[in-house]
């Protein structure tokens, strides 16, 4: 009887080989760039690109590359939607959304990414991450209408239904430089990482077990979290493309 590991074996070893000069690593057979669209309404861009280099630091080991497209300076400006700290998960969804949608022409294919300041955690949409979260469009339409509709929004049942399925990121700035004890993360070892690890997400690759890994479901400073097994590079290798469901343009 054929072993089914043996065939997912076969079927990682169509897309990824051993990396020319690491034995124990593994790299896409072809380079591979999956393109992001960053949002964010704060001038200072530091967040956006020391994580977007971490990112390419760690999956440029693998032949994986994230590249920016950034959105279309015409019409609304979606970064002044963004601006301010959000008090409530209902705020920031509407505030997303509005962003979103003023460049809903330009996002088929591409994966948001959107930077913004949430006073809360976004546990309260059903992510275990501390510092972002990484939503299907069905999981983003289905978590903000429930939070805008049990919320004291004045237009809350039009906002709710305004919201577009919408594959993202969501970085929570707020919780950016510090780990989830409260404590300062001076060297940043637990946030750097967070761009990566949501991509991960976002070529469905679930949370892992061994504190090295990638996709750590937390930070533990004794380790680098940033190893990937030989099927999680295999995921990004196969990734083509994001938002490429009937509801967008």
């Amino acid at each position: 009887m054929l072993n089914l590991t043996d065939v997912c074996a076969d079927a990682d070893d169509s897309v990824v080989e051993r990396c020319a000069d690491d034995r124990d690593q593994y790299c896409c057979k072809d380079s591979h760039a999956l393109i992001v669209m960053p949002f964010t309404a704060f001038n200072d861009l530091l967040w956006p690109e020391n994580l977007k280099r971490k990112a390419n630091q760690i999956l440029g080991n693998h032949e994986i590359t994230i590249n920016e497209q950034y959105p279309s300076a015409e019409g609304l400006d979606p970064f002044s939607m963004l601006e301010g700290n959000f008090e409530t998960l209902a705020d920031a969804c509407v505030s997303v959304n509005a962003a979103l949608l003023s460049q809903i022409g330009n996002i088929r294919g591409k994966l948001p990414v959107v930077y913004v300041n949430y006073r809360g955690t976004f546990e309260e949409i059903d992510s275990p991450d501390y510092y972002g979260a990484y939503y299907s469009h069905t999981e983003w339409q289905s978590a903000c209408q429930t939070a805008i509709s049990e919320s004291s929004r004045e237009n809350r049942e039009e906002e709710a239904e305004r919201i577009h399925p919408i594959d993202l990121i969501l970085i929570n700035l707020a919780n950016l430089g510090r780990r989830e004890d409260g404590s300062e993360d001076t060297d940043h070892k637990c946030t750097n990482a967070v761009l990566a690890h949501e991509m991960g997400h976002a070529v469905s690759l679930r949370h892992a077990g061994h504190p090295t890994n990638l996709m750590y479901p937390s930070c533990d400073t004794n380790y680098t979290q940033e190893k990937l097994s030989k099927k999680q590079v295999a995921k990004f290798c196969r990734k083509r493309g994001f938002n490429r469901h009937p509801s967008l343009p």
